[in-house]
């Protein structure tokens, strides 16, 4: 059974995702899908042709959505040459990358029997994160995705597999990598001063996102200064866990690096093509913005020990697991 605590924050969620809908309500995306019809010249033309169309749009007269013109005609023209190349289309990348997260998520599930629960609590807890993902679009990026849901909605299926994909690994790698185990706290250490104050520590992130939101920089900011403060917080409530804080965060950014780096080989380009690199640092690590590194620092750094301090458990020793 989920901690009181778990629903107050999944009702921040809520909250931060009313915030979204409301803001997409108050203004109108474009209507039109960018669709699939095969590769042939014919449908190529149509394509540029529909490209030149959209250039010469007037998106105030239109009152579309703040979705800054020349990203909608990079995606339009590279629809059209993806279609002439014979390539992928962008709107399947963000599908197969997010639906890639999943295969070692099965893989340490299968094999690692002992932290199937935490696997699990994790990825639930972890994925209704991907409805926040109207706060995100096109702000932060705007990735193409499938029916084009993210483009005239904010909200995407993928957003979903993403977070449920992460959520779990980020939990147990640090276990995983050194063969620790995870078993309940004693009920001394519960009553301990310093837990006085453990609902706070873990809702610390959630509350600290929608306090920064409204500032005036890039969503992502707010977001990794959230995860900062939770791990902190987790550091201040529960010292026991600030190696596994620590390592988790360089373990995690190895891992999703591989993943961003991998995404460049799926789809040259891509991130140029998505990320709003102009509102951003700009800084690129080979072809991996530093933003997308941050966030797999904070995000390992926080998620590390997000299952032993909500649900009352600790690390303990190394070895091999019991299969």
């Amino acid at each position: 059974m989920m901690a009181p605590a778990y629903w107050i924050n999944m009702g921040v969620v809520a909250i931060i995702t009313l915030v979204g809908i409301v803001r997409l309500a108050s203004t109108r995306r474009p209507s039109y899908r960018l669709s699939e019809e095969g590769d042939s010249a014919r449908n190529q033309l149509r394509w540029h042709r529909t490209c030149e169309e959209r250039d010469t749009r007037d998106g105030e007269a239109l009152n579309v959505a703040p979705i800054p013109t020349d990203r909608v005609r990079v995606e339009c023209h590279n629809r059209a040459h993806a279609i002439a190349e014979g390539t992928m289309p962008d709107h399947y990348v963000w599908l197969i990358w997010s639906s890639a997260f999943l295969a070692p998520w099965a893989v340490l599930y299968v094999v690692f029997r002992p932290h199937r629960r935490a696997m699990l609590w994790a990825s639930v807890f972890t994925a209704p994160f991907g409805l926040t993902e109207p706060l995100f679009v096109p702000e932060y990026w705007m990735p193409p995705s499938l029916f084009d849901l993210a483009l005239r909605t904010g909200f995407d299926i993928e957003s979903l597999i993403f977070s449920f994909g992460i959520g779990g690994v980020g939990a147990v790698l640090y276990n995983v990598w050194t063969g620790s185990q995870i078993n309940p706290v004693e009920e001394q250490y519960r009553r301990h001063p310093r837990h006085r104050h453990h609902k706070w520590a873990i809702a610390a992130p959630f509350l600290t996102f929608p306090a920064l939101y409204f500032l005036p920089w890039n969503p992502i900011y707010p977001a990794l200064a959230s995860m900062v403060v939770g791990s902190i917080a987790t550091i201040l409530c529960r010292p026991d866990l600030t190696r596994k804080t620590w390592v988790g965060g360089f373990l995690f950014t190895g891992y999703y690096l591989i993943f961003v780096e991998g995404l460049g080989l799926l789809s040259p380009g891509y991130v140029e093509r998505v990320w709003n690199l102009s509102d951003l640092s700009g800084i690129l690590i080979h072809t991996t913005p530093l933003e997308e590194l941050a966030f797999a620092f904070t995000f390992g750094m926080y998620w590390a020990g997000v299952y032993e301090h909500w649900t009352w458990r600790q690390t303990e020793g190394s070895g091999h697991h019991k299969r």
